[in-house]
């Protein structure tokens, strides 16, 4: 176990995991000459933001309201998700009206659907009673019990930075456009700033 603030040494092979991500020290640890701590924070911001850039376009559920509000399901391609209040499922919600596995979403060939898994109480989207696996959009709402479960997907409102910044002429770096990008693009528009 890692004590704060106390320096350990690595050595090749060593793994540092930081919640989903898993870090391999490859290489001899040797002492390095004093680095400028702003072109260090820069680089690091670099590579913060290609990765969270990524995580920023992937589909997602995100609970509503009740208990569970604020929780959040990511949409792998190609996965499954369960919904519902018992342990198995991906997203577990608290309302005594929803199933165990109550429905299953689906992120197949870049598409979203939902499909009830024969609930006791059934399902709606966007007030609408689910009688069979449907296609879900960004914004969408699905109903289970009292609880909402909105799908958010950031590939149908992202914006093409490149492009935009190609018509406008200005640079990735340009100072009147970060002001601008940390607006619209939340956390990583906020570690972008630290690259000027």
């Amino acid at each position: 176990l890692l004590e704060p603030n106390k320096p350990v040494p690595l050595k090749e092979g060593d793994q540092i995991e930081a919640g989903v991500f898993r870090l391999l020290f490859k290489g001899k640890a040797e002492e390095q000459p004093a680095q400028d701590v702003n072109a260090v924070a820069r680089q690091l911001a670099r590579g913060v933001a290609g990765i969270s850039k990524a995580a920023e376009q992937r589909p997602y559920a995100e609970v509503i309201n009740g208990p569970s509000a604020g929780d959040r399901c990511m949409l792998l391609p190609g996965s499954k998700a369960k919904l519902g209040r018992g342990i198995q499922c991906e997203l577990v919600v608290d309302d005594a009206r929803i199933s165990r596995v109550h429905g299953l979403v689906y992120f197949i060939d870049g598409q979203i659907w939902y499909a009830d898994a024969s609930s006791a109480n059934g399902s709606q989207i966007d007030g609408h009673k689910v009688l069979q696996p449907t296609r879900l959009f960004d914004g969408c709402k699905i109903k289970l019990g009292r609880i909402i479960i909105a799908i958010v997907d950031p590939r149908q409102h992202s914006v093409d930075w490149d492009a935009a910044l190609e018509q406008t002429g200005k640079t990735k770096t340009s100072s009147l456009l970060m002001p601008i990008l940390g607006i619209v693009a939340g956390v990583s528009g906020l570690v972008l700033a630290l690259l000027l």
